[in-house]
């Protein structure tokens, strides 16, 4: 996956095949915990800090090929990318 958040781009080894609209399971490469976030719509999430030290969870589908991704700050405050992102029409789905 790449690090820039919107950008869809990612590297496959070649001995793994995920098809398009497959359900993943996504670890973090550091601490190898799991980042799916259970009973979510097969969403993952993780903690990205900025360059001035500021957290915000990043949310992003777990269904490959789906490019869906959202950043929420510390004051709840959401910013969306991606392309289907109707079916999260309900604005507090983010809050667990």
């Amino acid at each position: 996956m790449h690090e820039e958040i919107g950008n869809y781009s990612s590297e496959l080894s070649s001995s793994l095949t995920v098809e398009i609209g497959e359900i993943v399971d996504l670890f973090c490469p550091v601490c190898h915990e799991s980042l799916n976030i259970p009973n979510k719509d097969a969403l993952a999430k993780y903690i990205r800090v900025d360059d001035n030290c500021n957290e915000c969870y990043i949310i992003i589908s777990r269904k490959y090929g789906e490019r869906i991704t959202f950043k929420v700050d510390e004051k709840k405050q959401v910013e969306s990318y991606g392309e289907k992102l109707s079916r999260f029409i309900d604005p507090e789905w983010f809050l667990f």
